[in-house]
């Protein structure tokens, strides 16, 4: 239990960028810790724990995808609807809060947030996601492409109360 209380906020933290609902998101961390418990003698005594930790809840979460999306066919490989290109300004990032960065990525399409949190935050090349995902290269691009001008266009219409004009 101790264990367990002193690992389950480093893996909710990772659980949140996946998935949006609370039960999901417990549910991940559950089995994570299930599945970290049952291997636990794989551990390397000279490894990162934490490290470790991180890849069973990562590989967790995309099974959990993966479970949740084995009739859906994700593979893109043009963009549909082409998305405009917003202007973007990098102080908008720079000063909107992280709850507010994760509901924006929150609004991504489910196969589209998970590419982008791998690529993006958990630093997967296209090959390893391509791999782990078991889908190409392009529909890994199509995904990434997608994402990024989803989040400019957001962050762009963000109002910033910095950048407003009082009248």
């Amino acid at each position: 239990m101790e264990l367990y209380k002193q690992t389950f906020p480093l893996m909710m933290s990772i659980a949140v960028r996946f998935e949006k609902n609370r039960e999901d998101q417990l549910t991940a961390v559950h089995n994570a810790f299930m599945k970290m418990l049952k291997s636990i003698e794989q551990f390397r005594v000279n490894a990162s724990f934490e490290g470790w930790l991180l890849r069973i809840v990562r590989n967790e979460l995309i099974d959990a995808y993966r479970r949740q999306h084995k009739l859906s066919n994700i593979e893109f490989t043009e963009l549909k609807n082409e998305i405009p290109i917003a202007d973007f300004q990098i102080e908008i990032l720079e000063n909107t809060a992280p709850s507010q960065l994760l509901d924006i990525i929150n609004t991504l399409p489910p196969a589209s947030k998970l590419v982008f949190n791998l690529y993006a935050i958990d630093d997967y090349s296209i090959n390893q996601i391509s791999e782990e995902l078991a889908i190409t290269r392009d529909t890994v691009k199509w995904h990434l492409k997608t994402s990024r001008k989803i989040l400019r266009e957001t962050l762009a219409n963000l109002k910033n109360p910095e950048h407003e004009i009082n009248s």
